[in-house]
């Protein structure tokens, strides 16, 4: 596993802990984290440009890469080769879009009990995209790396799986809650419509919602050491 420029992180932490961390993280790497928000952003107005089986398909591989993206970044990676080393790892995070972001997704749009549901989908799940970033598997070929970071991911979520999916609850509260509020002050700005407001949100938002995953799976992993 690299090593990681944020000591704090490789140690069990308080949900507070968590999000005091994530806010550093992305205010350190602030203009990178952003810059993929971007991205984000684009690939929310095209997926809602087409049909639904489309478009929820173009958002799990947006979600996968760009959470791989992100925690190669809270790594301690520069932009240039997070992207570089997301790109190398691109048909282990396809399959992991499609496991992890597919149920999140029709959780999330689906209502409140879902949400639920989402929020245990990701704290069962989420660690796979990360171990397939920062991990070496003793297979090297695609289909190793991808069985490794879903072995990986389960052993994780069991290290305490009530603070993993009580965390991926926070975050999206957090997300959902910013969500709702940017949205709605973008949209009275320069009359933006609602898609163009809720696709602004995502510049901030969905970067800092990938932070906080990502700083979860460096702490699961200090919580499963010291198991």
């Amino acid at each position: 596993m690299v090593s990681v420029e944020a000591p704090d992180i490789h140690r069990p932490l308080r949900l507070a802990e968590l999000l005091a961390a994530s806010v550093r993280i992305f205010g350190e790497r602030g203009w990178a984290l952003l810059a993929i928000g971007g991205l984000e952003a684009l690939v929310f107005v095209g997926a809602n440009a087409l049909p639904p089986v489309p478009g929820l398909a173009v958002l799990a591989v947006a979600f996968a890469v760009a959470f791989a993206v992100v925690a190669r970044v809270v790594a301690g990676d520069g932009f240039r080769s997070a992207w570089l080393s997301a790109g190398r790892n691109l048909p282990v995070l396809l399959l992991l879009g499609f496991v992890v972001a597919i149920p999140f997704y029709l959780g999330f749009v689906a209502g409140l009990l879902l949400l639920v549901f989402s929020a245990g989908w990701l704290g069962l799940t989420s660690f796979s995209v990360p171990a397939a970033m920062v991990e070496t598997s003793a297979d090297p070929s695609w289909p190793g790396r991808a069985r490794h970071a879903l072995v990986r991911t389960i052993a994780l979520a069991r290290a305490d799986f009530i603070h993993a999916a009580a965390v991926s609850a926070a975050l999206l509260v957090v997300y959902v809650l910013f969500s709702v509020l940017l949205a709605g002050a973008l949209r009275g700005y320069a009359d933006n419509t609602r898609l163009v407001a809720q696709a602004l949100a995502q510049i901030p938002l969905a970067p800092f919602f990938f932070v906080g995953l990502s700083v979860l799976y460096f702490e699961q992993s200090a919580r499963e050491r010291e198991r």
